[in-house]
């Protein structure tokens, strides 16, 4: 007996998954994507303050004879939500009903609904996931957030000796010890970073 599996985003010429070159903070297990908008939409998971962690891959969806496998698990303070990212085919429409059944929140997000912005900048910090600061460099950088409640990343650069600051700065974004603002504009000399916060 066989078994119908469905993929959200596997065109007919797909290949199977790829691993990015782009290292995550967040993500726990195997870091594979099936397309660039799966990759695009790890990127904003990975600097959402609201979501604690997310996973690929996450155990599939059944109805019957077919199955179907979700983009990502993600892991909030108010539950587990399933995700696909619509980017060639949609998700089968029983797989709403499936995840209730293991009391999942269950979203489809359109690729093309991604916010261009964000995204952008989220896929410019993520460059820097994994990059080491200086304990000094980040020390300072806290201090003087303690003392003001926001700085321009021009002010901030001034915080870092022993580490690249751009790198130093986003890396912490990453790690959520500061926020930088990504949603109005591009990242830049005058963007506001502040003390990270779940609320960011």
């Amino acid at each position: 007996m066989s078994t119908s599996r469905s993929r959200a985003n596997l065109p007919s010429n797909a290949g199977l998954a790829f691993s990015p070159s782009l290292n995550f903070v967040h993500c726990k297990g195997p870091i594979m994507f099936r397309t660039q908008g799966a990759l695009d939409m790890a990127c904003l998971l990975d600097n959402d303050p609201k979501v604690i962690s997310w996973y690929c891959d996450p155990p599939p969806l059944f109805n019957d004879r077919q199955q179907h496998q979700p983009d990502f698990l993600v892991i909030t303070k108010t539950g587990h939500l399933l995700l696909d990212v619509f980017e060639y085919v949609y998700p089968p429409h029983w797989a709403e009903d499936a995840a209730k059944t293991r009391s999942d929140f269950y979203q489809v997000i359109d690729v093309c609904h991604l916010p261009r912005t964000r995204l952008q900048n989220a896929k410019d910090l993520q460059r820097y996931a994994g990059r080491e600061v200086a304990l000094g460099d980040r020390v300072r950088l806290l201090m003087a957030l303690d003392k003001k409640p926001s700085l321009t990343v021009e002010q901030a650069y001034k915080s870092f000796f022993d580490t690249e600051p751009m790198a130093g700065l986003a890396s912490l974004a990453l790690q959520r010890f500061v926020s930088i603002d990504m949603d109005d504009k591009p990242i830049g000399p005058k963007s506001n970073v502040r003390l990270w916060s779940k609320d960011c």
